[in-house]
């Protein structure tokens, strides 16, 4: 990242740890950039069966591709759940997990069709 060493003593990031390609490398710029005592703060989404839309979608992927549905949504945006890993991937770049909590909010749609545009064109 183009900051200076120690230089926040914040950094958010709202579901973008799930697309990084190399999280602990990832890690590391954000400790890089971290002043001491700041705090990083991310999300990122619960298991796939956890989330009504995203397990609807994917299983009508899977009955209308019944020879290799996209694992996409299982794998990347749903694919980095387990404390144990992310805490490890922390530890790597030397970070360290304080603190892991769930939240579930329920979800609301106008229609089947809605959900289906929305993962099909994404949330611009």
């Amino acid at each position: 990242m183009p900051f200076e060493d120690a230089g926040f003593d914040l950094v958010l990031c709202q579901f973008g740890v799930i697309f990084f390609p190399d999280r602990p490398a990832a890690y590391s710029e954000v400790r890089r950039v971290l002043a001491p005592h700041g705090q990083f703060l991310f999300n990122s989404w619960g298991p796939l069966a956890s989330h009504g839309f995203g397990a609807a979608f994917q299983a009508a992927l899977e009955h209308a591709m019944p020879d290799g549905a996209p694992p996409f949504l299982k794998d990347v945006p749903h694919g980095y759940t387990d404390p144990t890993v992310v805490a490890a991937d922390l530890a790597a770049a030397g970070l360290t997990l304080s603190t892991a909590e769930e939240l579930t909010l329920e979800g609301v749609a106008e229609s089947a069709a809605s959900v289906a545009t929305g993962f099909i064109t994404g949330t611009r």
